[in-house]
């Protein structure tokens, strides 16, 4: 939930997260891929970062709804 004056402050964390993972993940990957020489625990890593996600969505984000200052 962000209030309607704090848009951009709001967007700009979430791209900033965004870019942040963009980063990291290849890095991880490729970590990954070097240490156990095959793409199937990248496949593990992505996956389980995936559900990790889907399921902070479902239980921290609540009833997302904007707040509105009168």
């Amino acid at each position: 939930m962000a209030l309607e004056e704090m848009f951009g402050l709001t967007g700009g964390i979430f791209s900033l997260a965004a870019n942040v993972a963009g980063v990291a993940t290849p890095i991880a990957v490729g970590a990954v891929i070097g240490a156990a020489g095959s793409f199937f625990y990248a496949l593990v890593y992505v996956g389980a970062m995936a559900l990790l996600g889907a399921l902070s969505y479902v239980f921290l984000a609540g009833n997302v709804e904007r707040i509105v200052l009168d």
